[in-house]
C-alpha cells in the first residue's frame, strides 16, 4: 500500500523540457502537465507519476522545419532545426524572429527579405553553404557558432553577437552598424 501510494518527490528529469519543478510532490496516479522548451514538441500533453516513478516514455522531441519549396512566413518561428534546401527561398515578414537549435542553408537558398527587419537567434549552429545567402534591411544575429562558406553570404544592417563566425576567404558579410554606411569586404569584412 505504501507503495501505491508514494508521491513523485522531485520533478520529471527530461531533456528539453520547460521547468517542471511545479510537479515535485505530485501524488501517484496524478499527472503534470509536460512542456518542452520552445523549438521541441511534448510526446504526450501530460505525464504520469506512479509509485512514486514519473512516465519514462515521455520526452521533447526536436521540432525539425524542412523548406523544400519556396514559401513565406509572417509569424515567429522556434524550432530545434531549419534547413532550407537549394535553389529555395523563405522569405520572411517585416518584424519575423526565428529561433533555431541548428541552421542549414544549402546552395542557392535565400533566407530573409530585402526590405524586412528580422532577428535570427541561433542556440548551436548556422551553416551557410554555396552561393546561400541571408538578406534584411536591419538584421538581429544572436548565439551560435556561425560558418559561411564558398560564396556565402549576409547582407544587411548588421547587429551581432554570436559564439563565433567563420567566414571563408571567397564568403562576403555586407554591412552597416551604428551609423556608419554599409561596408562590403571578402573573408570576414
Amino acid at each position: 500500500d505504501a507503495i501505491e501510494d508514494a508521491p513523485c518527490q522531485a520533478s520529471p528529469s527530461i531533456a528539453h523540457a520547460a521547468d517542471l519543478s511545479a510537479c515535485a510532490d505530485t501524488p501517484s496516479g496524478d499527472t503534470c502537465s509536460l512542456e518542452c522548451s520552445p523549438g521541441w514538441q511534448a510526446s504526450q500533453a501530460d505525464i504520469a507519476c506512479e509509485y512514486g516513478v514519473w512516465d519514462p516514455a515521455a520526452t521533447c522531441s526536436p521540432i525539425v522545419f524542412q523548406v523544400n519549396e519556396n514559401m513565406s512566413l509572417a509569424e515567429d518561428l522556434a524550432v530545434a532545426r531549419l534547413e532550407l534546401a537549394s535553389g529555395i527561398t523563405l522569405s520572411l515578414a517585416d518584424g519575423v524572429a526565428l529561433s533555431v537549435g541548428e541552421l542549414t542553408l544549402a546552395p542557392g537558398s535565400e533566407l530573409g527579405n530585402a526590405s524586412a527587419h528580422l532577428s535570427l537567434a541561433v542556440g548551436d549552429s548556422a551553416t551557410l553553404s554555396g552561393d546561400a545567402r541571408i538578406v534584411a534591411s536591419q538584421l538581429t544575429l544572436s548565439g551560435g557558432d556561425w560558418s559561411l562558406d564558398d560564396t556565402a553570404s549576409i547582407a544587411a544592417n548588421l547587429d551581432a553577437d554570436v559564439r563565433s563566425l567563420n567566414v571563408c576567404p571567397d564568403c562576403v558579410i555586407t554591412a552597416s552598424g551604428q551609423g556608419h554606411p554599409a561596408t562590403a569586404g571578402p573573408g570576414g569584412a
